[in-house]
């Protein structure tokens, strides 16, 4: 019996525009959706996952900034910072050295966690 595979993650949002734009500056590309007659939302491509933000207003019953939200990035996260503060973000938090990656532990605009890692060579 094959296992099932999550597909997709909604985010519900107060401000779309502003949510949209903080994950962008974590070097993330988005593409602007609709399904049929549904509401126009953002679309985050992952391999085999797809996040989507969508306006609190088009999602009867959701909430806004529960949960976290962790990302393996190929940068350095000093310029993720430098990146999030051009575009108005706070990224003040220090950088944890671990032995296997370097993490900054970000909010998003809905106050979600998002923990971002560097993963070091070898």
């Amino acid at each position: 019996m094959r296992k099932p595979q999550l597909s997709y993650i909604v985010l519900a949002s107060n401000n779309v525009t502003s949510t949209l734009a903080f994950y962008l500056a974590l070097g993330l590309s988005s593409k602007e959706e609709r399904h049929g007659e549904g509401p126009i939302h953002y679309s985050i491509r992952f391999v085999g996952l797809v996040l989507e933000i969508y306006s609190l207003d088009d999602l009867p019953g959701a909430n806004v900034g529960g949960g976290a939200i962790g990302l393996s990035v190929f940068q350095r996260l000093e310029t993720i910072k430098a990146r999030l503060r051009v575009t108005g973000f706070k990224a003040n938090q220090p950088i944890i050295e671990r032995k296997t990656d370097r993490v900054i532990i970000l909010e998003d605009p809905d106050g979600r966690a998002v923990r971002v890692h560097e993963q070091k060579p070898g």
